[in-house]
């Protein structure tokens, strides 16, 4: 990602790795999303957190949630 002006990123800075003649920044960000209740059953949700997962919504056909490996 490159910022464009007056675009600011935020979250926590974990790892710098120098590259050619630039300098990578990786960032780990928190984000937060609102979803309809109905969306995903709440139990599925529940077995999700302290996990690495994705969150896809396709539009036509709602919500899906998925672990993410690695």
């Amino acid at each position: 990602m490159h910022l464009k002006r007056y675009q600011e990123i935020v979250g926590t800075l974990a790892e710098i790795k120098p590259e050619r003649n630039q300098t990578k920044l990786i960032f780990t960000l928190c984000k937060e999303i609102e979803i309809p209740v109905e969306a995903i059953p709440n139990d599925e949700l529940q077995a999700a957190i302290g996990r690495h997962v994705g969150i896809f919504y396709s539009g036509s056909e709602g919500y899906r949630i998925r672990k993410v490996k690695g």
